[in-house]
């Protein structure tokens, strides 16, 4: 039973984790695309 309650507080941590990277992701969405951009156009002048 302590294995259990030890993995449910990680999971705990791991969701607060991915749920604070999810909102920082959505807010910068704009910066993400122009990001993609500049990779795809580096990648066509080559």
């Amino acid at each position: 039973f302590a294995e259990q309650e030890e993995n449910e507080k990680k999971l705990k941590e791991v969701e607060k984790l991915c749920s604070s990277i999810m909102m920082k992701s959505s807010s910068g969405e704009n910066d993400a695309e122009k990001i993609s951009e500049g990779f795809s156009d580096d990648q066509t002048s080559e």
